[in-house]
């Protein structure tokens, strides 16, 4: 049954992506006319809920750069693209789709090997308030490298801690073939 609501939860998901993904430049206009640093109400579910709507927080860390919002209207229309397509719906994934942290319980977590080479598999327990029924979740991680600079890396469930505070599990699917080892 959960793998069967990770189906059906992963499928909204791909639709609201390709939404996302298309309608993108219509997002980053939004942002680039207001300057404001997220994309206001529900609009703010188009992009990642733990960076601003240009991914401030990671430009900076990354590339060193100063400004948390580009000062022209180009680079802001630029940069919010790039951001809302490199992390699309994020916010929808976790606010919408994603598994109340409170109430829920890890019943399992395991991880095997290091950092940059791991498998890690998550299941939650989550105990319906209205009728005391628990409910299965889970979450599986992997990095796998196939070079020395190379590696696959999975996604599949709900991740396993909320991001930038939030109260929600995120559900997650990744799957790219092509990541670099830094």
């Amino acid at each position: 049954m959960m793998y069967l609501r990770y189906a059906f939860y992963a499928a909204i998901a791909l639709i609201a992506f390709i939404f996302t993904y298309i309608t993108c430049p219509i997002w980053a206009l939004i942002a680039a006319i207001t300057k404001a640093p997220s994309l206001p109400g529900v609009l703010a579910l188009v992009h990642t809920h733990d960076d601003n709507v240009y991914g401030a927080h990671y430009r900076m860390s990354q590339y060193h750069e100063t400004d948390a919002v580009p000062e022209t209207f180009i680079k802001r229309f630029k940069t919010a693209c790039w951001w809302i397509w490199r992390n699309p719906n994020y916010g929808f994934n976790s606010e919408v789709l994603g598994l109340p942290v409170e109430g829920t319980k890890i019943t399992l977590d395991i991880q095997e090997g290091v950092e940059g080479d791991y498998t890690r598999w998550t299941l939650f327990d989550r105990t319906n308030n209205n009728n005391g029924k628990h409910t299965k979740y889970f979450g599986y991680a992997a990095n796998i490298p196939y070079t020395k600079t190379k590696y696959i890396k999975m996604w599949f469930g709900w991740q396993w801690h909320p991001l930038d505070n939030s109260d929600k599990y995120m559900l997650k699917f990744a799957f790219n073939p092509f990541r670099t080892i830094a």
